[in-house]
């Protein structure tokens, strides 16, 4: 009997706390997506459109415009016009380099964790991946990786995520100049995947490498820091060595002619891109010392980049976040770059204000109290 009357009490005091927690509403810090909308500018240039322009294929719309506003950001390092394409999203032009240009029996090589869904995508081509996992401290494995090339250069293509995904931190220029050289005397390709690399400054782009080297793809999007994840648009640059052959397998008439409008809006409006990053270096302050705070760790990071990887030894962190109704991306997402990414870690997406980043920790604090509540 008072066996029984323990357990009731337990369940009672379970019943009690998810009640208590239900009151929470969604704070949503999982996909890249940009918490901070978009330029005024961009919908000052939608609502211009003479619609009847939609019944025409108007790949003619990028040379004068969009095409201008990204040689205007990158010509100063050599990028010129015939190294530039677009696409629809960072993944299908990596997609269209997979299948058409290179030969995917030589594999890929990463470092992990990293964007998962290239790598996948390398295997289901039937092409290998091996992923030189992030050292002790989880940070980028340049010397492991500059080892593997030297000794088992066979690779077709290298892919690097900078700012990497999920941690935010960013790879040293310096770092990433030593591996495309390498790569190049191998004749491996090197994909430098920037999609969140507007939050960094210009000059840690590889866009500044691209002229330099014959191996190099350099791809960028607008989905993150520019707030225009569902227009899909992105672009490329390639060295002069891979321009020719990426052209005869280029695809017309991408992006849409919305989305190219929409983009050359965005880009054309460095306050807005500004005030982005001004917002993601605030609220990534408060998130670092107060994750910190609470126990947490933080991977390595950069502070101006708007995600971060949080991680706790021995916690299902995934499920904690569900407790305090965050919405973050599981570890688990990146395992096939990293066999050690389970639930213990957790990407977080900064939520859009300083005030939903206290409440965040507000709630993470006040869950983890009625745990210990709970033991006792």
């Amino acid at each position: 009997m008072k066996l029984n009357i323990r357990i009731k009490k337990e369940i009672q005091h379970s019943i009690e706390r998810d009640t208590y927690l239900n009151h929470f509403s969604e704070i949503d810090c999982s996909l890249g997506s940009s918490p901070y909308g978009h330029s005024s500018s961009v919908d000052t240039a939608l609502q211009s459109v003479d619609y009847k322009m939609l019944t025409s294929y108007q790949d003619m719309y990028f040379d004068p415009n969009l095409l201008s506003q990204i040689l205007k950001k990158w010509s100063q390092y050599g990028v010129s016009k015939t190294a530039l394409f677009f696409g629809h999203g960072i993944y299908l032009l990596v997609e269209r380099i997979m299948y058409k240009l290179l030969d995917i029996s030589n594999g890929m090589l990463g470092y992990g964790p990293q964007f998962n869904e290239i790598p996948s995508e390398m295997q289901f081509a039937g092409g290998i991946y091996k992923g030189i996992p992030m050292t002790n401290n989880f940070e980028f494995p340049f010397e492991e990786m500059m080892e593997e090339i030297a000794i088992n250069g066979i690779y077709a293509v290298i892919y690097i995520d900078n700012p990497n995904n999920p941690t935010g931190q960013i790879i040293s220029l310096d770092k990433i100049e030593k591996i495309v050289s390498l790569a190049e005397k191998k004749g491996i390709c090197v994909i430098i995947d920037e999609a969140y690399g507007d939050f960094m400054h210009d000059e840690q782009s590889a866009f500044k490498l691209v002229c330099k080297y014959s191996n190099l793809v350099v791809i960028r999007s607008f989905s993150k820091a520019y707030g225009l994840a569902s227009m899909r648009a992105s672009y490329c640059a390639v060295s002069d060595e891979i321009a020719p052959y990426f052209r005869k397998i280029d695809v017309p008439f991408e992006p849409t002619l919305l989305s190219a409008i929409a983009a050359n809006a965005a880009i054309g409006d460095q306050v807005f891109l500004e005030n982005v990053k001004k917002k993601v270096r605030a609220e990534k302050e408060i998130m670092i010392k107060g994750l910190r705070t609470l126990g947490f760790e933080v991977l390595p990071t950069d502070k101006n980049t708007s995600i971060l990887c949080v991680y706790k030894k021995g916690m299902d962190v995934v499920k904690f976040f569900e407790e305090c109704n965050v919405k973050v991306v599981s570890g688990v997402a990146f395992n096939k770059t990293n066999s050690m990414m389970d639930t213990s870690f957790a990407r977080l997406r900064m939520p859009g204000s300083t005030l939903k980043c206290n409440e965040i920790l507000n709630r993470m604090e006040e869950v983890l109290n009625s745990k210990l509540s709970f033991i006792k």
